[in-house]
């Protein structure tokens, strides 16, 4: 738990050697997908080139991988782009 980064199968909730080692201000989170070369594009798209249709894509990809922590979560919040990006 904690990122939420993938692991090759399913251990429950543990947390990767990163989140063990830097502690973050949230407790856990989920991404829509993993950032590789196929969904690049798409992630790129959407951030960057005004694809505001792929919105429901990413709600149905995130709604799926973050079910367990929706009932109990307390924000849901995007990761912006960098600041100096706003």
């Amino acid at each position: 738990d904690g990122c939420g980064a993938p692991y090759a199968y399913d251990l429950g909730p543990v947390r990767c050697a990163v989140c063990l080692t830097r502690p973050r201000a949230f407790d856990r989170a989920r991404a829509s997908c993993l950032y590789d070369d196929a969904s690049r594009d798409l992630i790129l798209q959407f951030k960057h080139g005004d694809r505001a249709d792929l919105a429901r894509l990413f709600a149905a990809w995130i709604g799926r991988a973050a079910s367990d922590l929706l009932a109990d979560a307390d924000m849901v919040t995007p990761v912006p782009l960098h600041w100096r990006r706003l």
